[in-house]
């Protein structure tokens, strides 16, 4: 339930790093001083009739939907799409997403293409295309999924589909908000934006801390900075910055229950050293000019760098009551 209120252990590291150009032609409305929305790249264009014009399967979430469903995590979201299966949640709230399309295995999402705003949330799409990263839900205003060959043109690795994360439009004002729940979940989100009289500009940041001693010992600490800005640079073109820095320290493990703490319905952790730990930055560039009425060109210019430590214990043996591991 969930109320709102508005040792020595083997290391194995990596990181990845990510930079590209983009181009894409699906932006459509464009909005003036008094009604402001950042240039980005859909899957779906902004036209009344745009959902129609895709080839393939097409489902779209809005904010509204969203607030309706009070999700704990986007995959909490996906789950109400069809033909979009989830597995479940290996700590953290949906931080490590496990997303597949139409049977494919859902296994760290590696059959289906992730973006924010149009740029690839993997870290490495074309070696390895599993994922270690999840934006929060509540940076997040909507979700387009498309299922089809159409999905080519957005990046590779999507052979189930395309899942893209549309982040929130920085609104004036400050709002602060608070929620707490079972198994010591706690978060508190500080949002709060401005705009210019003078040129249209807008610019926010939302901050986002969160922690839960988890309902098996298997807690986490997560902490998510968002900043997100824009302008009109000439007549009909823009240009919009956005940061996100993400830091997630998760107490999960491949480690599970042995068969007889299952058939007792153990709580315990049964990997209680192990821990996943997870970093990440990012900044996105967008451009976007309107030549004539039916011609609109979008320029994305995204770089990203996860890290991932993940620390696990060394296993001795395995019984029927527990795991053995190799005294710290």
């Amino acid at each position: 339930m969930k109320h709102q209120v508005v040792v020595r252990p083997r290391i194995r590291l990596a990181w990845f790093s990510s930079f590209a150009l983009l181009y894409g032609g699906s932006f459509s409305v464009w909005a003036n001083a008094q009604d402001i929305e950042l240039p980005r790249i859909d899957i779906v264009g902004r036209e009344e009739d745009a959902l129609y014009k895709i080839p393939g399967t097409v489902d779209v979430i809005n904010q509204q939907r969203m607030e309706e469903l009070q999700p704990q995590s986007l995959q909490d979201v996906l789950k109400t799409v069809p033909g979009v299966n989830v597995r479940g949640d290996e700590g953290g709230l949906g931080s490590i997403p496990n997303i597949g399309i139409r049977g494919l295995n859902p296994s760290r999402s590696s059959k289906v293409l992730l973006l924010e705003d149009g740029a690839p949330i993997q870290p490495s799409l074309f070696i390895s295309n599993a994922s270690y990263y999840s934006p929060p839900v509540e940076q997040i205003g909507g979700i387009e999924v498309l299922k089809g060959a159409s999905g080519l043109k957005y990046g590779p690795s999507n052979i189930g589909g395309v899942v893209n994360y549309l982040s929130k439009t920085p609104a004036p004002g400050f709002k602060l908000t608070g929620k707490v729940g079972n198994y010591g979940y706690r978060l508190a989100e500080l949002e709060a934006g401005g705009k210019s009289s003078s040129n249209g500009a807008i610019g926010g940041i939302n901050l986002i801390q969160s922690e839960s001693n988890g309902y098996q010992g298997n807690g986490f600490k997560m902490y998510d900075i968002l900043v997100k800005g824009g302008m009109e640079i000439a007549q009909n073109q823009w240009l919009s910055l956005k940061y996100t820095h993400y830091d997630n320290n998760i107490n999960t493990s491949y480690v599970g229950l042995r068969p007889n703490q299952y058939s007792t319905h153990s709580r315990d952790n049964p990997a209680p050293n192990d821990r996943f730990i997870t970093q990440r930055n990012a900044v996105d560039l967008k451009h976007a000019i309107e030549i004539s009425p039916e011609t609109k060109i979008n320029t994305l210019m995204y770089w990203s760098r996860l890290s991932r430590d993940y620390w696990r214990q060394s296993i001795v043996k395995r019984t029927q009551e527990s795991t053995v591991f190799r005294a710290c």
